[in-house]
């Protein structure tokens, strides 16, 4: 077999093989700002390995001493810390349980096996190999973390509560303890120890050279999960002052707010997400698809009230309501689907005109904002002339896009739960990146009796329902 050229931990940080400790800790930090863990998350992780292994003493002898080893125990950890690298769990399982059989006292090599069990699931297995690792090496902050990520796993917070801190005493400069412990807490549902985690982790980062950029945004989701606004808009200022005196850091601080932006909306903050994206096109000036966010987050907050009081209103038809709410939501709740519900819509609207002219009225009366959105619209459906007219073209483009509605339409039949907006956070899942569903219906409800929007003239329950 070949060897694939792979680059030790020493060339990972750029530092020669006698490096001192002190540079070892200046070349860390100097590259997980320059490669942040939500843009490069697999350069990410060989830093912060390679420093893992370098910064302590004996697990750098360790390392070094495997150099000494077989040459066939060498190669086949040669080849599970590769499968490990890219991903190959199975594979990198083998070989590394093949080296140890070979040099059973290397702890560097138990050290990466226990990583391979923890990728797989394996946690009981992981969590016996670091436990006799810790045994072995008390002072070992590395090993530490791999334990108390085991028991993360299991979802025994409170055990890797006190393994984290201990780690923590032994190299307080390590980024990812800090952030193992406030997930530790936030697990637990202990929002605000979390959040003083993170508060003294960014005061350790001032004094140090560290990348604050994970610490700020996960303080920051912490912050939308407690309700705490004003404590959200001042990390969330002090990011942006940080983000602009820092060249390096701006372009990946900005994009994070956008992608976080993005999520707020789809959890129904859209204020919070309107402040994220502005402060993301501070960053990021003249990006097109964030000032349309912005624009389209504007635009529903400002008439957010007058639309939480028309959904309440039973006077005026669903169908005029779904229109509105689909017209004024932002793209990135519906993505590509939100021209299609709209033809639809505006279809069965102008096609059953005479049983929605009370409710266009009385939209136009009470919700002059709202009426304003598809003013041209309503105004033609209101007049004959012009419906005529529209009724013609609006046809052409339900045969045009037959296909793409029939999809929609099967799709909206087979969903019966809907996601009410005004839910917000679930704290239950403790995390705020974990994907939630949007606050809006996303088809438009059709009866089963109802006409068939795809022009067909049948009913629905016999046409594209069935």
């Amino acid at each position: 077999m070949d060897k694939v050229y792979e680059e030790n931990a020493y060339e990972v940080l750029g530092v020669p093989v006698n490096a001192a400790h002190a540079d070892i800790k200046k070349a860390y930090f100097a590259l997980v700002r320059k490669y942040p863990p939500d843009r490069f998350p697999e350069k990410f992780m060989s830093i912060r390995e390679a420093y893992e292994i370098l910064s302590n003493e004996a697990t750098r002898r360790e390392y070094d001493s495997i150099a000494l080893i077989s040459s066939m125990a060498k190669e086949e950890f040669r080849l599970g810390k590769m499968a490990l690298e890219r991903g190959d769990i199975e594979e990198a399982i083998a070989y590394l349980e093949n080296a140890l059989l070979k040099a059973p006292h290397s702890r560097v090599i138990s050290g990466f096996l226990g990583r391979a069990y923890l990728e797989n699931g394996n946690s009981g297995k992981a969590i016996g190999i670091f436990k006799k690792l810790t045994e072995e090496e008390s002072d070992n902050p590395s090993f530490l973390r791999y334990l108390a990520s085991a028991y993360m796993e299991r979802g025994w917070h409170k055990k890797a509560v006190p393994v984290f801190k201990k780690a923590l005493t032994l190299d307080e400069d390590n980024i990812s303890l800090w952030m193992g412990l406030t997930d530790a807490y936030a697990m637990g549902k202990n929002f605000e120890e979390a959040r003083e985690v993170l508060i003294r982790a960014l005061e350790r980062g001032r004094d140090i050279e560290w990348d604050n950029l994970g610490i700020y945004l996960r303080l920051i989701e912490l912050e939308i999960i407690l309700e705490d606004r004003s404590s959200m808009k001042i990390h969330l200022d002090e990011l942006t002052r940080l983000a602009i005196d820092d060249e390096i850091s701006r372009e990946n601080i900005g994009w994070a707010m956008d992608r976080l932006g993005r999520y707020l909306v789809h959890v129904g903050l859209t204020e919070e997400a309107q402040m994220m994206v502005e402060r993301a096109i501070r960053l990021i000036p003249d990006n097109p698809e964030i000032e349309k966010l912005r624009d389209e987050l504007a635009r529903f907050n400002r008439a957010r009230e007058q639309f939480e009081v028309l959904l309440k209103d039973k006077t005026i038809k669903e169908e005029i309501v779904r229109l509105i709410e689909v017209e004024l939501v932002p793209s990135e709740v519906i993505f590509n689907t939100k021209e299609p519900f709209k033809l639809i819509l505006e279809f069965t609207i102008i096609e059953e005109v005479h049983s929605f002219i009370s409710s266009i009225n009385r939209l136009k009366e009470k919700y002059p904002d709202l009426y304003e959105l598809k003013k041209a619209f309503f105004d033609g459906v209101l007049n004959p002339a012009r419906r005529k007219k529209m009724m013609y073209h609006y046809s052409k483009k339900m045969k045009r896009h037959h296909h793409v509605i029939e999809a929609l339409m099967c799709s909206s039949a087979m969903e019966e739960d809907e996601y009410n907006y005004e839910d917000g956070f679930d704290e239950a899942e403790g995390d705020v990146w974990e994907s939630q569903q949007p606050y809006v219906r996303k088809q438009p409800k059709i009866g089963r009796n109802e006409p068939c929007p795809c022009g067909s003239g049948k009913k629905y329950k016999k046409c594209c329902g069935r």
